[in-house]
């Protein structure tokens, strides 16, 4: 039997209006209709320093909020009972905004005021063959509120790197406190809990635990969380590698408990300022030492003393990442990339593998004269067509995101430490702030530097062809003197991006006041 038409009639609310009253929509997806439906939490967050979009939070994942306005009214309406007496079998055209039989199936909205009296007579003409009373149901909407726009809930990457922010502004704010305001302290250790910290940084709460325990940087003491200094990362890793390679423990069966008391020892040792300054407690050294280290089969705590085995990889890029860091925290900006190969191949010593040991020998790495006519052997050349510099079978992968190559003509390309954390999460200002320090980047510098933030599903290659315009370098790959004593160069033409915005001109003002400001800090730190 088919249904009876029915007819609604449509009032505004008294309270229609005010501002109070006006919505805004938002759209579920899957996962956040099932996370509200089962009673688990959703946040939606706003950016601890005030100066970001608020983001989504399930359980496991983020969501960006992306505003759709349209030029389309929409309303907010609830049933109600239609108003007593008759309703008319059609309504004139004037009306039928309070007043519109319309045919079963169908919604206000589908139906335009003009054809009004067209849909009340197919509904009359339908009750008719269907009930044979030609009876009208009658229906109430009020309107409620106006909804000004709808939310799009999009995936994207948790803002996690907001924790080190968090964390530093506790920690600021804990020396700022008088020595005696145990009240201020306890708030603070509160607040960088991981209960509170899940409240404050724009990620999952799954997500933020996995970042917490990656980062070799943070650590938990008695459910607080801190900071470790940089230069105390650094300076406890290096110094464990230190007693590796004299001997002391092997590489593969390091006694956590004795590594630390070997560290305190050599920390007793330092005189001046830094005497005192680093913790070797068995938690902190292995939070700094567990991104270099093979996972043990059952996961012990450090309290137990456990036996740590060092990962030959990735022991090999921190050597890379502090030839790189000590550069910068000297001051000697110039690093060119055969130095900067020469140090890391040097250093890594025993930590090199056979395949290096041969990109070393016939790269001249460890110090073997190499004539020009030998400088195409063992090189890939889609490698270079990718960074702009031949790496003779150094890992250069292992630091990406952490180092860009700056481009001079008729120069050596010189190589700058740039962690990609301390960059903006939002990938098209992150690419801003990158042109900002050099004009040009190569595929290899904008994928270890994009990659990370870039949403899910959303593609480098595409990224780029929509944020960038295409452009050639011309990079110095080898320099050496001939027999005669002069200088012979090799180049290779190296595909680049740059801004869409940069003209050539531009690009040319920028190359030469980024030489003049290199070269007023080389002579500064030459004379200091």
């Amino acid at each position: 039997m088919a249904h009876p038409p029915h007819s609604y009639h449509v009032s505004f609310s008294p309270a229609f209006g005010q501002t109070s009253h006006e919505l805004v929509l938002l759209e579920l997806t899957d996962d956040i209709q099932r996370s509200l439906e089962e009673g688990r939490d959703v946040f939606i967050k706003g950016d601890p320093a005030a100066d970001g979009d608020a983001v989504l939070c399930t359980d496991d994942k983020t969501y960006e909020l992306r505003i759709n306005e349209t030029s389309n009214p929409k309303f907010l309406a609830v049933p109600c009972e239609p108003p007593p007496g008759p309703i008319p079998p059609t309504v004139p055209q004037a009306d039928c905004t309070e007043t519109l039989p319309m045919a079963s199936g169908t919604t206000p909205m589908d139906v335009d005021p003009p054809q009004g009296a067209a849909a009340a007579a197919a509904g009359a003409e339908e009750a008719q063959k269907g009930d044979g009373d030609g009876g009208v149901e009658e229906r109430g909407l009020i309107i409620m509120s106006k909804c000004l726009s709808e939310i799009s809930p999009i995936p994207t990457v948790p803002r996690v790197t907001q924790v080190g922010r968090v964390l530093q502004q506790i920690k600021l704010q804990g020396q700022q406190l008088d020595e005696g305001d145990q009240e201020g302290r306890a708030r603070l250790r509160r607040r960088s809990t991981t209960a509170a910290l899940a409240y404050d940084v724009q990620a999952s709460r799954s997500q933020l635990e996995a970042y917490l325990a990656a980062q070799n940087n943070l650590v938990e003491i008695e459910g607080e969380w801190r900071v470790i200094d940089e230069d105390h990362v650094y300076s406890t890793i290096d110094l464990t590698l230190s007693h590796v390679t004299a001997g002391r423990f092997p590489a593969d069966a390091i006694p956590l408990h004795d590594l630390c008391d070997a560290l305190k020892d050599t920390d007793d040792d330092t005189q001046g300022a830094d005497k005192g300054q680093f913790d070797t407690s068995p938690e902190v050294v292995h939070k700094i030492l567990t991104p270099y280290l093979i996972p043990p089969p059952l996961l012990q705590p450090p309290s137990s003393n456990p036996t740590l085995a060092l990962d030959r990889t990735q022991v090999q890029r921190f050597i890379g990442l502090n030839v790189l860091y000590t550069n910068k925290k000297s001051g000697e900006e110039h690093l060119t990339t055969e130095a900067f190969k020469q140090r890391w191949r040097q250093k890594m010593g025993p930590w090199t593998n056979e395949q290096q040991q041969e990109g070393a020998s016939r790269g001249g790495g460890g110090g073997v004269a190499t004539s020009p006519s030998g400088w195409s052997q063992g090189r890939s050349s889609g490698s270079i067509e990718r960074d702009g510099a031949d790496w003779e079978g150094l890992p250069i992968d292992l630091l990406s995101g952490q180092y860009y190559l700056l481009f001079e003509e008729q120069q050596l390309p010189v190589v700058v430490y740039m962690d990609e954390k301390a960059l903006a999460i939002d990938p098209k200002q992150r690419l801003q702030a990158m042109i900002d320090v050099k004009s040009v980047w190569t595929r290899r510098e904008l994928h270890g530097y994009l990659s990370p933030v870039l949403p899910p599903h959303t593609k480098l290659d595409s990224f780029i062809m929509d944020n960038t315009r295409p452009t050639d370098i011309t990079v110095v790959l080898r320099e050496e003197k001939d027999e005669a004593g002069n200088s012979v160069q090799e180049t290779v033409v190296v595909k680049a991006y740059t801004s869409k915005l940069l003209t050539k001109r531009d690009m040319d003002a920028r190359k030469k006041a980024l030489a003049e400001s290199r070269k007023a800090r080389e002579q500064e730190y030459l004379y200091s």
